[in-house]
């Protein structure tokens, strides 16, 4: 049970497929399979051109699937795919696919201290827009790196942060990204607060000087911080809610987001 309502992180996305990290610290028993399917809504407030404000009008609906299975107790595949709509525009948008490997666990006092490593790809599925007011991404390709450090201790509770370095496919900049997390994660509930920091490697402006010619042009920041909330209904099924608040950034959408979903599990028979 615990496993299950660690409950994927991936599913807790905006339109980016990019919020509270791309992989979590916590790993399931060999054989476990878990799907996630969700949705949310973000309603503009303006948009950050380059660092300024300004009046636009963007609605996103994103609906996201997950799904992960656990190959070994320490090595674990994850796929997620997004669907997004701003405005009256619709298509597919970004996929990934991520392993991460369990490198050690250390006792530490009460608690344990867990390393592990994760490597992904990602890819727009689809020709979807990238330009004008209703573009929907930027159809980079990526590679993402990221270490993650895991502190679990008495009564469930834990403490998890990563940092990762995005080489996407020209002409968007590298990113860095860096994301912590506190929570408990008990018998039949889960809840979490997170910080999402992402700084690119330059990149143009919207609306900037000089002008970009392709919106795939522009650097894209954020300062986000937000909330978790799992519940666990059967021993094979949890819905989710999760809240996210923009602090500061860079050509990025204003504004909170809102997102709710379904957590699936089963445990395929172990065979030797």
């Amino acid at each position: 049970m615990k496993h299950f309502i660690l409950f994927l992180l991936f599913v807790c996305i905006g339109c980016s497929i990019e919020a509270q990290g791309r992989v979590d610290g916590f790993f399931s028993p060999k054989g476990e399979l878990k799907v996630a399917i969700g949705g949310g809504v973000k309603v503009g407030e303006g948009f950050y051109a380059g660092k300024q404000e300004i009046t636009l009008e963007r609605n996103i609906i994103n609906y996201s699937a997950f799904v992960a299975y656990s190959l070994f107790d320490n090595l674990e595949v994850s796929a997620t795919a997004a669907y997004v709509s701003i405005n009256d525009v619709k298509n597919l948008q970004d996929g990934s696919i991520y392993l991460k490997y369990l490198l050690a666990d250390y006792k530490i006092k009460q608690g344990t201290l867990s390393l592990a490593m994760a490597a992904g790809i990602s890819s727009n599925l689809a020709n979807y827009e990238t330009e004008g007011l209703n573009a929907i991404g930027q159809q980079a390709k990526k590679l993402d790196f990221r270490p993650l450090m895991h502190y679990s201790f008495r009564r469930n509770y834990f403490i998890t942060s990563q940092f990762g370095y995005l080489i996407n496919s020209n002409p968007t900049p590298n990113a860095s990204n860096f994301v912590a997390k506190v929570g408990r994660a008990g018998k039949l509930t889960y809840i979490d607060i997170f910080y999402d920091y992402q700084k690119s490697d330059g990149g143009l402006n919207y609306r900037g000087d000089p002008v970009p010619s392709t919106f795939k042009e522009l650097g894209v920041d954020y300062q986000k911080v937000g909330a978790t909330i799992f519940f666990s209904i059967l021993p094979y099924l949890g819905v989710y809610t999760t809240i996210t608040q923009l602090v500061d950034g860079r050509n990025i959408d204003l504004g909170i987001e809102y997102n709710f979903g379904i957590v699936l599990k089963h445990q395929f028979q172990k065979t030797d």
